[in-house]
């Protein structure tokens, strides 16, 4: 955390709150840019974690500005379905792995637009919702088509 005021020399741009309890190793911005200018490693390592992190905001600016509410929504759904499944329940359920309001946030809308298109999508068929957080893809082709993949 906090690599982009090590080169800009500006505040960091946002804000963590563990969720859990957390220890922290706090390294001044002096000492990292001299590891990263003495150690090639290190220095390949930063750049590809600042790469990852450019990638995953782009690819969430994307999510967000691209398509209507019930395609990013549906696009989360086959994403989290394809690296969220449990081999308890044989693959077939999975735990989107965040409160609603936090999913929301990332899809760009507002829980409530969220519960709305939820409660459409099991009306429709196309999903099963177990809770708040773990749902079943009862219909995969059709949220992929939804999603425009």
């Amino acid at each position: 955390m906090g690599e982009v005021p090590l080169f800009d020399g500006r505040p960091y741009p946002a804000t963590a709150i563990a969720a859990t309890d957390a220890q922290c190793l706090v390294l001044s911005a002096a000492s990292v840019r001299g590891l990263a200018s003495d150690n090639g490693v290190f220095a390949a390592l930063f750049m590809e974690r600042l790469s990852t992190r450019v990638r995953t905001l782009v690819d969430r600016l994307e999510r967000q500005t691209l398509g209507d509410g019930r395609s990013r929504l549906a696009a989360s759904l086959v994403g989290a379905s394809a690296v969220g499944t449990s081999a308890e329940s044989g693959g077939a359920d999975f735990d989107i792995g965040m409160t609603q309001e936090e999913w929301a946030e990332d899809l760009g809308t507002v829980r409530e637009v969220l519960a709305r298109e939820l409660r459409a999508m099991k009306d429709d068929g196309l999903i099963e919702q177990m809770d708040r957080r773990r749902f079943r893809l009862l219909r995969e082709d059709a949220l992929e088509e939804i999603a425009g993949a």
